[in-house]
């Protein structure tokens, strides 16, 4: 990998599986986007198999440890490729791993007097070094995709188990690893998160709901997507960010939520519409002139 790729995604994995499963959904990902006749740079897909999957460590597999091992992912992708495009694409349980790790970065560097530790906010049950977590690095990320999204382990609970008569039906608050990526992005409206990478990208983010999907509801994606363009609302007017499709009235809009057709939770990716919205999802990124530190 010596030539610098216009373009590297870092790919956050579903519950089942590995990287190696997902080889034909990172080629069908890395050529959703045509090469132009003068562009003729390589892209990459980057994807960590994180403890206890795969061939990586046997450690519990808890959100804290699984964050952690995403985001020295992210951190080695920055510096490996200091001048191409990053992407974060995540699926299902990755989707909901992308929103609270991005919850947790700014780009701001940390005074040295706070280089202890970060308490994260309530819904992530752990500390970071700050230092991890502050790196003008990350203003260099460019694109969120999320397909498959669900809100909550507890609302996931919930939605496999709706008999109210049923015990399961309430043992969702019981969860220890929550991965609450509804209230990570709302936690964004809050003045204190404002300056996260998640209030910037979060808005900017394409959201894919599988039509058939049999494991993550319809309206958990759209719940993810709702509570991600809100966002927009409560950012300053002059905050720089990825431009999207334009409608009628020539207005930008900031970020959509897209149906695939036909799709089950584990297939979007073999489909037409995929592949277009995909794709141009990423034409509008790599438009924008790469950011750095």
């Amino acid at each position: 990998m010596d030539a610098q790729p216009d373009m590297v995604f870092v790919y956050l994995q579903g519950n089942a599986g590995n990287p190696l499963h997902r080889i034909p959904v990172f080629r069908t990902l890395i050529t959703s986007l045509p090469r132009s006749k003068v562009d003729q740079l390589p892209r990459y897909a980057i994807s960590a198999a994180p403890r206890s999957y795969w061939r990586s460590t046997r450690r519990s597999p808890t959100q804290q440890g699984i964050t952690i091992d995403y985001l020295y992912t992210l951190r080695y992708t920055l510096r490996r490729f200091p001048h191409s495009h990053i992407v974060l694409y995540g699926h299902s349980l990755g989707a909901a791993a992308a929103i609270c790790l991005l919850s947790l970065l700014r780009t701001s560097p940390c005074l040295s007097q706070e280089k202890s530790t970060f308490s994260m906010s309530s819904f992530h049950r752990t500390t970071f070094p700050i230092e991890l977590t502050h790196d003008s690095q990350f203003s260099r990320i460019r694109g969120l995709i999320l397909e498959n999204p669900f809100s909550s382990i507890p609302g996931m609970v919930r939605a496999m188990y709706p008999q109210r008569w049923l015990p399961y039906h309430y043992l969702g608050p019981l969860a220890w690893d929550k991965w609450d990526a509804a209230t990570a992005l709302r936690s964004c409206t809050s003045p204190s998160h404002r300056d996260t990478v998640l209030a910037r990208l979060a808005p900017q983010s394409l959201v894919l709901q599988s039509e058939f999907d049999e494991i993550v509801p319809w309206s958990m994606g759209h719940e993810v997507y709702t509570l991600a363009h809100a966002i927009r609302h409560h950012q300053a007017p002059n905050l720089q960010g990825l431009t999207g499709k334009e409608n009628s009235k020539g207005n930008h809009e900031m970020g959509h939520f897209v149906m695939i057709p036909g799709a089950l939770h584990d297939n979007a990716w073999t489909k037409a519409e995929w592949i277009k919205e995909v794709g141009g999802y990423l034409e509008r990124i790599q438009r924008e002139p790469p950011r750095g530190p």
